[in-house]
This record gives structure tokens, C-alpha cells and sequence, in this order.
């Protein structure tokens, strides 16, 4: 794991002071690993776990001519991935609607 944080943060600087080959290189060492992270918070959702790192690379690649603050790009990665689950648990969630109204609590008595 520490062998995966050090190349993450060489190539995040490479890849922020412009070398484009930089990130192919942080997407390939990097998928697998956060894809597993992924899924232990999503649970068995691989599709969703496959879109919100779509999302978090593409962020990252529409955002490299003004990149964020990072001082630890690996831990930067795993956050945005469980901001993207919650994010998206979020909008799946259900919203039931009462067919019915509710009786009032006059009607109790």
C-alpha cells in the first residue's frame, strides 16, 4: 500500500505540471485498488462503483489546468469515491408517497 501511495503522489505531480501520460499511469495503478474500496462501501453495486470512479477521474482530468489543493492525491481519490457513493445512494433513495391522506387527529376521538 505505501509502494501505490508514493507513485500516486509522483504521478499527480507530473501529471499537474502537465504530463498527460501521468495520468494514464495514476488511472492504471489506482483502479483496481479504489474499485475494491468502491465496492466495500457501495456493497454489490459494481455498476455504480464503475460510474462514480468514471466520474472522480473525469473531475479530475476537466479540472488539471486548476487542480485542487492535494497534499495526499491517494486519500484525495478514496474521498472523492465515497463522496460520489453517498452522493449517489442519496438520489437512489426512495421516496414513498402516502396514497392516502393521513387521518387527522380529530377523526381519532
Amino acid at each position: 500500500m505505501a509502494d501505490i501511495r508514493s507513485q500516486t503522489q509522483t504521478l499527480w505531480n507530473n501529471f499537474i505540471a502537465g504530463d498527460p501520460v501521468a495520468f494514464r499511469t495514476l488511472y492504471e495503478i489506482t483502479y483496481d485498488e479504489l474499485y475494491r474500496y468502491g465496492h466495500r462501501v457501495a456493497g454489490s453495486r459494481p455498476t455504480t462503483v464503475r460510474d462514480a470512479l468514471q466520474e472522480v477521474y473525469l473531475a479530475i482530468w476537466q479540472r488539471h489546468a486548476r487542480p485542487p489543493p492535494v497534499r495526499n492525491p491517494w486519500l484525495f481519490l478514496l474521498v472523492s469515491l465515497r463522496n460520489k457513493l453517498i452522493a449517489q445512494a442519496r438520489k437512489e433513495r426512495i421516496v414513498v408517497v402516502a396514497t392516502e391522506p393521513a387521518p387527522s387527529p380529530e377523526e381519532n376521538f
